[in-house]
């Protein structure tokens, strides 16, 4: 029988505010559909850890918004709506079978409880600098989510690995390119704040697809013609340990 590896951290982020007496009352069921759930972590893949058990079915039931990837660093992962997509390195998405398998991934059932139109956005920091200007604190998780115009996305996707398999930084220096122009579609993305760092990536980290679902990918820079951007504040963290011989053996660094 599988060994459950899960750390649940449920109201974590609210309890080093307001203390943990703010989860009391609350439901089981709603407190986890509040939760972000996170499939292992940014410090396990950059390090190598690239395959995992947790498939995408999985996903699905623990979330309808996220990214991610799958295993092999096999393209980038965006899930939209409660459909996973994957983007090769062909830069075109495809819709993914629950039984693929993915060794990092972050999903949330996305319910915004602020909008806001972002748009003349000319670049990529531009964009983190509204969304700054939007959160109410910088010591939660935040789901994101843009839909509208960008006169410009540049967007990458990355090969698929073989085992034994590379760090992640030698990984993204054989990514792939996309300069996608006058495009409409939907960027995804997270919030994460710097204590996180190592658990995932702190700050913001997006994904995009057109609304064609022809192009898409990791999101390296941007410009904002006119979107709808969404905020959802996570209540808590939920972070599945990989069950593999990858993870159970790897030398992992502490972060700072």
């Amino acid at each position: 029988m599988k060994m459950t590896r899960t750390l649940l951290i449920s109201c974590l982020l609210v309890a080093l505010l307001v203390g943990a007496s703010s989860c009391g009352g609350a439901s089981e069921n709603a407190v986890e559909k509040e939760n972000v759930y996170q499939v292992s972590t940014l410090g396990a893949l950059s390090g190598g850890v690239m395959a995992g058990d947790t498939t995408c079915g999985t996903l699905e039931e623990n979330g309808d918004f996220g990214i991610g990837t799958f295993n092999g660093l096999d393209g980038e992962m965006v899930v939209l709506n409660g459909i996973v997509y994957q983007v090769p390195v062909s830069g075109v998405p495809r819709v993914v079978k629950p039984g693929v398998k993915t060794p990092f991934a972050e999903v949330k059932f996305f319910e915004p409880e602020k909008n806001a139109t972002a748009e003349d956005l000319a670049s990529l920091d531009a964009l983190k600098a509204f969304v700054d200007s939007l959160l109410p604190s910088r010591n939660f998780v935040f789901a994101v989510r843009l839909d509208g115009t960008f006169s410009h996305v540049k967007a990458r996707s990355v090969p698929k690995q073989k085992p034994p398999y590379p760090t992640l930084d030698q990984v993204v220096a054989e990514q792939t390119v996309f300069e996608l122009d006058g495009v409409t579609g939907t960027m995804v993305g997270f919030f994460y704040p710097d204590y996180l760092s190592g658990v995932n990536q702190a700050g913001y980290h997006f994904h995009f697809l057109t609304g064609d679902r022809k192009a898409g990918g990791h999101v390296l820079d941007c410009s904002v013609d006119n979107t709808l951007l969404k905020l959802d504040q996570a209540e808590g963290l939920e972070l599945e340990f990989p069950d593999s011989p990858d993870f159970e053996g790897a030398t992992l660094p502490a972060q700072p």
